[in-house]
Formats: C-alpha cells, sequence, structure tokens
C-alpha cells in the first residue's frame, strides 16, 4: 500500500506544480486551487508512506519521479524544450530512482509489528538512543 501512496503523493504533486505556472500567482481561481489541493494531498500521502519507506529513500523517489514527470508535462502541456545535457540530467535522475527502488535494501523492509521512530531508526541502523539524543540537545541549548 506505500508503493501506492507513494504514487499519490507524487502525481498529486505534479498536478501542484504544473497548475503552479498556470495559476499566474494566484490571480486564477482554479489552478490556484489545484495549487493548494495538489499540494495538500502530495504531502498528505509523503507522511504515510514515511511510516514505512526511511526518509531519504522516499525523498529521493518522490523528487525524481517528480522531476522527470513535470519536466514532461512541461514539454508538452507548455512546450518547454530540453536541451541535450537537460535529458541526460534527468535521465540520469530517473536511473538513481531504479537503482533505489529496484535494487537497494534500505526501502521498505520492515518486518511486521515494526512502527513509529523506533522502526525508522532500526532500519537506518541509528546508534544512538532517542533519550540520549534529547539529553545532547538540552545540554546544546543551555550554552546559548
Amino acid at each position: 500500500m506505500h508503493w501506492l501512496y507513494l504514487a499519490i503523493a507524487i502525481v498529486s504533486e505534479v498536478v501542484a506544480t504544473s497548475a503552479l505556472k498556470a495559476a499566474e500567482g494566484f490571480t486564477r481561481p482554479v489552478p490556484s486551487i489545484l495549487v493548494v489541493v495538489g499540494y495538500s494531498l502530495a504531502f498528505y500521502f509523503l507522511s504515510l508512506v514515511l511510516n514505512t519507506i526511511p526518509l531519504g529513500v522516499t525523498y529521493a523517489i518522490w523528487s525524481g519521479v517528480g522531476i522527470a514527470l513535470v519536466t514532461v508535462v512541461g514539454w508538452i502541456v507548455y512546450h518547454q524544450v530540453l536541451d541535450l545535457a537537460g535529458i541526460i540530467g534527468i535521465g540520469l535522475i530517473v536511473a538513481g530512482v531504479v537503482v533505489l527502488s529496484l535494487f537497494s535494501k534500505t526501502g521498505a523492509h520492515r518486518t511486521p509489528g515494526q512502527t513509529g521512530r523506533g522502526a525508522a531508526c532500526r532500519a537506518l541502523h541509528c546508534s544512538v538512543s532517542f533519550g540520549a539524543a534529547r539529553g545532547m540537545m538540552r545540554r546544546e541549548r543551555s550554552f546559548l
């Protein structure tokens, strides 16, 4: 289900970003509504994905696929053309997303019952406990 949520987040973000140009500084109501609703949906579904997939991997896939799709929308809808370097750059971003999605062991590989910050920390092999981190933050604030 987390991959579906990520897809919804990506599509919502692409719709919102594409509508941002048409909103003309939020002076046009329909595209402006699309921007607000699209970004709201994108961040809501992105937050659901973060319960399962680590932050870095989620953001890399979300932003990488989003960049590629917004580029395609810009080309089709707004007739914006990329040069060869732009096409190669977008291709490299897509290749990075494919590598992360298919070959990385950092993705959504949790065992049943793992939830919350502790599960994310275990997935990322954190070595500092959250209690120790809070204590360090308190000590740093005392110097300010």
